[in-house]
């Protein structure tokens, strides 16, 4: 008990002789970080957390389906991208839908180049319809005129696709049962049944393709100033051509300039005071071609044979 009473003056008298330190808060020395590098700790945490917030969105966008960007202009036959203002209009869902595409880029081209009034639609019809139609047509053959009736010649219609008149365009009915029908009857069956349909299929849209192109431009069906636009081509050109070899009888490039400078007057005249008994203007040099528009005929036409060979295939 001495020994712990004597420990304890001791201590007493310790902390009595030290003197008491007034320290200045400015020489206090806190160990701390300078700013540049309190500022880079800040901007590592940033980092860190943007790194795990992109990494997290990969991630949800890793889980998500990826569509996929097609460059080749091909579509396919269900369930196909919206596309804005369209001159042709896909509304084929018959044999082999699910296996096919549509080559819209070439499609929409043909029709650009052609300039129809309105949109073309694909539909398929059963061949129940084609097949009352048909028997139709022979009951009217078989039926006996009265007099002074007019008789229609014959003529054979195509069994695998039909081309119709609307108000809004045209519509191609295609007939694949008929199709599926006559392929089955080879003996063909499985891929080999598939792949023949298509390559069938293609070449009958393209069959109707040039069918409403034709019709529409070099005839009176939709038309109805055709006739006067066909008589006024040929009897301009002649005209034209006898005056500018009267002439000058010896220069084929006078003669050839004066035709097509004629035809750009008149057609620009025109197209100004009646648009509708003109042909329709898509460039500058077609003000120097005829009233009839055998141009686009035939530019529709090699664009299908050159770039347009095919337009429906198999999903690759």
């Amino acid at each position: 008990m001495g020994l712990l009473q004597e420990g304890l003056r001791r201590s007493g008298e310790i902390r009595n002789s030290l003197a008491p330190v007034n320290l200045n808060p400015s020489e206090l020395k806190i160990n701390t970080l300078p700013i540049g590098e309190a500022s880079l700790t800040v901007r590592i945490g940033e980092i860190s957390r943007m790194l795990s917030a992109e990494g997290q969105k990969g991630k949800e966008a890793d889980e998500q389906p990826q569509k996929e960007t097609r460059t080749d202009g091909f579509e396919p036959f269900v369930n196909p991208e919206p596309t804005e203002n369209p001159l042709f209009v896909n509304g084929y869902v018959g044999n082999f839908a699910q296996v096919m595409e549509l080559n819209r880029v070439g499609i929409e081209r043909v029709l650009k180049i052609a300039h129809l009034d309105g949109k073309v639609v694909l539909v398929n019809v059963s061949s129940l319809r084609f097949d009352a139609e048909a028997q139709g047509n022979e009951l009217a053959a078989k039926r006996t005129p009265s007099f002074g009736e007019k008789i229609e010649e014959d003529h054979e219609e195509n069994p695998f696709l039909k081309v119709v008149p609307t108000p809004q365009g045209w519509r191609i009915e295609i007939n694949d049962a008929r199709i599926t029908e006559e392929l089955t009857e080879k003996k063909l069956s499985g891929k080999k049944l598939q792949k023949e349909f298509i390559k069938r299929f293609d070449g009958h849209l393209k069959e109707a393709l040039k069918e409403c192109i034709w019709r529409e431009k070099l005839s009176s069906e939709k038309d109805k100033y055709f006739r006067l636009k066909r008589f006024n081509s040929l009897w301009f050109a002649s005209t034209l051509i006898i005056t500018s070899v009267l002439i000058n009888p010896n220069d084929l490039l006078f003669n050839t300039s004066f035709y097509f400078i004629s035809n750009a007057i008149v057609n620009l005249l025109t197209n100004l005071k009646i648009p509708d008994k003109v042909r329709k203007i898509d460039a500058l040099w077609e003000y120097f071609m005829p009233f009839v528009e055998v141009d686009k005929v035939a530019r529709s036409a090699a664009f299908l044979v050159v770039k347009g060979r095919t337009l429906v295939k198999e999903v690759s």
